[in-house]
């Protein structure tokens, strides 16, 4: 009997750290999702999951806001033109929207868009980030972050930024990851309705850097491995 009841616990032990490494995943990356909708043949809506499975691109580049140096390092994630081409954007699309959980929105060309080292980035240095627009060598209130939607339009206007001059700016340096991409199923969707864009005089609190993910994670662990090592006591205690 005291080996029926062993077993069972090593079970609920097991069944525990399954449920710990789902957790540690969704801390880890935000439920975010992102549709791309307007001048475009294909509508589509894409999990955060069917993002990382799509090819990856590593963008070596510096963040800067008016001058500032915010942050910079390796981001990865989509090239932004290879999910255009995947919405099937139209010929007389001249610009995309991009719209921010928080409100924010910017514009740029797709002229701008299509370039090879502009990507959609879920990580900065291997560590989980919200989606963020990644743009080498534009001032940092067009890197906008916590993206959720994008819009493609007929009009040429674009968000203006103020001319900046860092110091020091790392040249970007794309090196594309080929990997088998899953197709997802799109979704259509209703625009959302935009939100102005910021001002280009103040620094946004958009393209702050992310907070650090590991600390509930971290916690998480500790609180499993204590109850991992009580249970484990407990019954050698009662076999002998």
């Amino acid at each position: 009997m005291k080996k029926k009841n062993f077993q069972s616990s090593l079970l609920l032990i097991l069944f525990g750290l399954m449920l710990s490494g789902a957790s540690t995943f969704s801390l880890a990356y935000p439920d975010e999702g992102l549709q791309i909708i307007g001048e475009v043949n294909h509508p589509i809506s894409l999990t955060l999951e069917e993002l990382i499975a799509m090819p990856q691109t590593t963008v070596n580049a510096a963040l800067y806001c008016y001058g500032d140096l915010v942050t910079s390092g390796d981001w990865t994630g989509v090239q932004l033109s290879l999910l255009l081409e995947m919405a099937e954007y139209n010929e007389n699309a001249n610009s995309v929207q991009f719209y921010a959980e928080d409100g924010y929105s910017i514009t740029i060309l797709m002229t701008e868009a299509l370039r090879e080292d502009v990507i959609i980035s879920y990580e900065k240095d291997s560590q989980p980030e919200t989606l963020r627009l990644v743009i080498p060598g534009a001032n940092g209130n067009l890197w906008i972050s916590m993206i959720n939607s994008l819009t493609l339009s007929k009009d040429t206007d674009a968000t203006e930024q103020a001319p900046f001059k860092p110091t020091e700016l790392v040249q970007p340096s794309p090196t594309p990851q080929q990997s088998i991409a899953p197709q997802p199923t799109p979704k259509p969707q209703s625009p959302p309705s935009p939100s102005p864009s910021s001002s280009p005089t103040a620094a946004p609190a958009n393209v702050k850097a992310a907070p650090p993910e590991w600390m509930p994670v971290a916690a998480a662990g500790l609180v499993l491995a204590l109850v991992c090592t009580s249970l484990l006591l407990y019954f050698k205690k009662r076999r002998h």
